[in-house]
């Protein structure tokens, strides 16, 4: 019985990791595209492509903001995920958006 419990607990800590990978790629990915659209936002001089890109950036903050709690993370993705939602943030800001500013704990290991 125990190498099947074994190779339960291998395959159940393999599926944690990758769960825990995947949700820290979207989160990573959400603050990439939420930066991109802000820049389109900033950069440009048509008010319909400004507020298209403006409210794509806000999505993906909104959908940081939600499934932020549900990963936990070591000190140093904390570290560059803080860093990339105050850059996504600061970009906001800069097109009139100001998004909750009230520092929220990360839950790290």
């Amino acid at each position: 019985m125990a190498p099947v419990r074994e190779s339960l607990e291998t395959s159940f800590e393999v599926a944690r990791q990758n769960t825990h990978d995947a949700a820290l790629d979207f989160l990573q990915s959400e603050i990439g595209a939420g930066i991109v659209f802000a820049d389109l936002a900033l950069s440009t001089q048509n008010a319909e492509t400004r507020r298209r890109n403006i409210s794509n950036a806000l999505i993906a903050y909104s959908a940081i903001i939600r499934f932020r709690e549900r990963v936990v993370f070591t000190q140093a993705e904390a570290s560059r995920f803080i860093s990339g939602l105050a850059q996504l943030k600061d970009k906001l800001a800069k097109l009139g958006q100001f998004v909750d500013t009230k520092p929220r704990t990360i839950p790290t290991i």
